[in-house]
């Protein structure tokens, strides 16, 4: 797994950004999948991005929509290749220090303390591969809805496994592009780290994508 690891974040640091933007897809309002319909349904006033990458992708859509947004991503070559890198603080989902980042005075300044929406799009759940940075990030995520109404994910589902399985498996996806390997989860593992960090699914959404792909989008919220 950590090797695994290792391999995902080298891709994120070392290959183009060019290629990196592409693998993320269209923008919500060109491909008006799932992305758009939480985005419009959900988010009314402000937006934190996680893993936004350099947020080129969905940062002109919240600006469209008048959303006040903020992103955080892991990668600093990423952040510096953006336009909108004043909107971006740099801080990893999986560390345990996460949570910090959200008392940043830039990020306060722009959404405030607390949060419509939270969103982990394009796969950032699948970059979870290491064991403990999976425990980590979830735990995190389960911190976040005490300052964030809605969180936002996304993960393939359309595996054989996916409703059979108690664990995921990281895999490399059958794309003839050069992409990292991912951590993708099983039905009933989701449901137990929806147990395990008190989080309750609020409502999901399914959709095809080319090469016979299924991807899955959950919103949820703190279990009361």
């Amino acid at each position: 797994m950590e090797e695994k690891q290792r391999q995902y974040d080298s891709f994120a640091q070392n290959s183009s950004i060019q290629h990196q933007e592409m693998l993320c897809g269209p923008k919500p309002s060109v491909s008006r999948g799932n992305e758009l319909y939480y985005i419009e349904n959900y988010s009314k006033n402000t937006i934190l991005d996680i893993g936004c990458g350099t947020g080129h992708r969905t940062f002109p859509e919240y600006i469209n929509k008048n959303i006040k947004y903020f992103g955080i991503e892991k990668f600093e070559n990423l952040i510096n290749a953006s336009r909108f890198k004043s909107n971006i603080i740099q801080g990893d989902i999986c560390s345990s220090n996460f949570i910090l980042l959200l008392e940043d005075e830039n990020l306060i300044n722009e959404i405030g303390v607390s949060f419509d929406l939270t969103v982990l799009l394009g796969g950032v759940v699948n970059s979870f591969i290491s064991d403990d940075y999976r425990d980590i990030a979830w735990k995190n995520i389960s911190l976040l809805l005490n300052q964030s109404k809605y969180v936002l994910f996304d993960t393939l589902t359309h595996f054989s496994w996916y409703e059979l399985e108690s664990k995921g498996k990281t895999i490399e996806l059958p794309i003839p592009v050069e992409i990292p390997p991912q951590y993708f989860y099983s039905k009933l593992e989701l449901e137990n780290i929806f147990t395990v960090n008190r989080i309750k699914i609020i409502e999901s959404k399914s959709e095809f994508l080319p090469g016979g792909l299924k991807r899955s989008h959950f919103l949820i919220s703190q279990e009361k």
